[in-house]
């Protein structure tokens, strides 16, 4: 939507729907930078911790990594075949415990670029790594 725009949405709050009317503004440029820089901007995916409640429903021992919860057409985490619903537990040797991990340590991996994934695969349940290029 671009800035400027006056658009109406509709939110949940304790149990009651409310009408809001949002004028769409410009994001400052410090934090547009910033996501830019992220490790979902990087891949083109979005992530979300992995709670005790996700863990729960989909039989995970515990609760660990991120799950994508979209994937931009046509991004490097489409390319490469990631997925809604898969999960990352590690970026190279080190855990993923929530998307600012994540987004850091693709960050860092983009230097040498590529990044290695632990990854659960969403259809099959299989566990694997998986090389992602990062240009």
């Amino acid at each position: 939507t671009a800035p400027g725009t006056t658009v109406r949405i509709t939110v949940l709050r304790s149990n009651k729907e409310l009408d809001l009317r949002v004028r769409m503004e410009e994001l400052e440029k410090e934090l547009q930078e910033a996501m830019e820089r992220s490790g979902s901007a990087i891949l083109g995916l979005t992530v979300e911790r992995v709670d005790e409640n996700t863990a729960k429903r989909l039989g995970l021992k515990k609760a660990t990594g991120v799950i994508i919860t979209g994937v931009e057409p046509q991004s490097v985490a489409a390319r490469v075949g990631l997925g809604r619903g898969d999960i990352i537990f590690r970026v190279g040797n080190v855990s993923v415990n929530g998307p600012d991990d994540f987004n850091r340590l693709i960050a860092e991996a983009q230097k040498e670029g590529k990044a290695m994934l632990l990854v659960r695969d969403a259809e099959s349940g299989r566990v694997g790594y998986l090389v992602v290029p990062l240009q």
